[in-house]
């Protein structure tokens, strides 16, 4: 007989999840320097909590909060692979796209409350193989977290549209709502 830690699906089956948008927390990623989570962290943009409804394999009810699960999609990367390159092209990227999030949204895109012009969580770097057609080596992609799953259906539309650094992204792997919310067992 299999033991019914074998299979981690065997322990615990989702029936619901969903997610809000609360303060960054301790169990939280740290997004910001520690200068400005500590002297305001009333003003800093809220994150997403994955609530996930489900039961134990005995019947247990349960309902986890997920932190730090952050909605992302990736664009290829060209550029220059220079550290300080990269960091200027991430820092004007991650401007534009707050820009052009503000001014879809009908916000100030100057306002000093961080709460109301930022969108973006995270830009990194990353390699990967396409998938699609026939590709040898590796590819540079910038992985881009947001800061809510709801904005990345319209952020990926701006990305279409030329309305970031007026140029066409082509995004890859947008997922609607967060990586794992879809998933069901």
């Amino acid at each position: 007989m299999a033991n019914p830690t074998d299979n981690p699906s065997d322990i615990f089956r989702v029936r619901l999840n969903c997610h809000y948008q609360a303060a960054p927390t301790t169990l939280d990623p740290p997004l910001w320097d520690s200068s400005v989570s500590s002297t305001q962290p009333s003003s800093l943009p809220h994150l997403p909590v994955v609530r996930v409804f489900g039961a134990t394999e005995t019947g247990q009810k349960v309902c986890a909060h997920i932190h730090g699960a952050l909605p992302y999609l990736y664009i290829p990367y060209t550029e220059s692979l220079d550290k300080g390159d990269v960091a200027r092209y991430t820092s004007t990227l991650r401007h534009s796209i707050d820009h052009a999030l503000a001014l879809s949204y009908r916000r100030k895109s100057y306002d000093s409350n961080p709460r109301n012009t930022t969108f973006v969580a995270h830009i990194s770097l990353v390699k990967g193989v396409p998938f699609f057609g026939y590709n040898i080596g590796y590819r540079h992609y910038l992985k881009i977290y947001l800061l809510n799953p709801l904005h990345m259906t319209k952020f990926a539309d701006l990305l279409q549209q030329g309305a970031v650094m007026k140029r066409v992204f082509q995004p890859y792997e947008a997922p609607d709502l967060l990586p794992f919310v879809g998933v069901r067992t």
